[in-house]
């Protein structure tokens, strides 16, 4: 009929059927499962790019306090003997030469024992700035760098009153002491007197008495390394030729679950092997810690990310996949893999060293390392 509205014209719409939307959920998986891989690949290399910036940074370091005093800092300065005292380490003598002066002035190493800073409790003592974390002494790449449990020490008897543990900053680089205990296994003997020690004190960090006393000669005196130097001079195998820093994780992954390798603390540690001090037997005076880089640091079967307890604790170990960052002694920074030659088990002549690993750690075997 003339004038009538024709009816409205109804519009289908169709919307996303359920095996449709299950498609593209699929296509977005796999799109996240090919992206994810690179992504976390992308951030790992930033990750160990810094952690070698970081060796970089100490390697300038050393550098400038070999300019400035003509010799190397000692593994840790000994002031305190008995009871497994802790010292001041190889890291606190660096601190004016990497723009940290501040820490350095307020913990006076010197007139001041570590013993001393560790009693001093007051807001913004010498204990709280010791338990702070710097991001120059840390790995990014160990996600267990900062958990409180892996910087607990606890109180000998006569340290102090308070408090009963001490937290310490870590730290996940550690100093190279040599070779010479592997030597053990290759007609050397196992005598740790203080003179034949000596005699095979091989690696870049040993510990000194005093800071202030500069004996000749790179060993003396009765307590195991006291009285110790070591200068450029000294690294006759050359400096491109010797490690001087490398890397230890907090933790590694063995086929019985996570092997605690404890780090190191920047501070300092103590003179003596005795793991009862500690909150884990782990956590062993004068193994784990920065400042004497270890007394066993690279001891027998102490391979690269070893996953066994005493040698993950005393060797070198990372996050990254393969092997270590190492400071070499030339101030350069490389990768050494976890496969590099080393065959401790080796006999031979008495100071026999049988792998590349082995010349790398001292500092005057006459072995020249080529590629590596």
């Amino acid at each position: 009929m003339y004038g009538s509205v024709p009816a409205k014209t109804r519009v289908s719409r169709r919307g996303f059927t359920l095996i449709e939307l299950l498609v593209v959920i699929a296509i977005i998986a796999i799109l996240i499962a090919l992206l994810l891989p690179a992504v976390q690949q992308a951030r790992e290399a930033a990750r160990r790019s810094q952690c070698k910036n970081n060796l970089k940074q100490l390697g300038l370091a050393l550098h400038n306090y070999h300019d400035a005093h003509n010799v190397l800092p000692p593994a840790m300065v000994v002031q305190e003997f008995g009871n497994n005292k802790p010292n001041w380490g190889w890291m606190t003598m660096l601190l004016p030469f990497m723009e940290l002066s501040n820490i350095y002035e307020k913990l006076q190493p010197g007139p001041n024992t570590m013993v001393d800073a560790m009693n001093d409790t007051s807001a913004g003592g010498m204990y709280e700035i010791m338990n702070e974390e710097l991001a120059i002494f840390r790995c990014p790449s160990d996600p267990r760098v900062g958990y409180p449990e892996d910087r607990l020490m606890r109180r000998a008897p006569n340290w102090g009153t308070s408090p009963k543990e001490f937290s310490v900053a870590l730290s996940n680089y550690v100093g190279n002491n040599g070779s010479f205990h592997m030597a053990s296994h290759n007609g050397l003997g196992t005598s740790n007197t203080s003179t034949t020690v000596c005699d095979r004190a091989n690696g870049v960090f040993l510990p000194f008495q005093n800071k202030y006393q500069y004996h000749p000669g790179v060993c003396a005196g009765t307590e195991n390394f006291s009285d110790t130097k070591v200068r450029f001079r000294d690294v006759t195998d050359g400096l491109s030729n010797t490690i001087f820093v490398g890397e230890r994780a907090t933790e590694l992954d063995s086929l019985s679950g996570k092997v605690e390798c404890s780090a190191g603390l920047v501070y300092g540690g103590t003179h003596r092997y005795n793991p009862v001090q500690f909150t884990r037997s782990l956590m062993s005076q004068g193994l784990h810690f920065v400042s004497f880089a270890g007394h066993l640091t690279n001891t027998v079967g102490a391979g690269i990310n070893s996953s066994v307890e005493d040698e993950c604790q005393q060797g070198l170990s990372s996050q990254h996949v393969g092997g270590v960052n190492v400071l070499i002694g030339d101030g350069s920074v490389t990768f050494l893999s976890e496969n590099i030659d080393f065959d401790y088990t080796s006999t031979g002549p008495v100071g026999r060293q049988d792998s590349v690993y082995e010349y790398l750690l001292s500092r005057n075997d006459g072995n020249v390392v080529g590629e590596f």
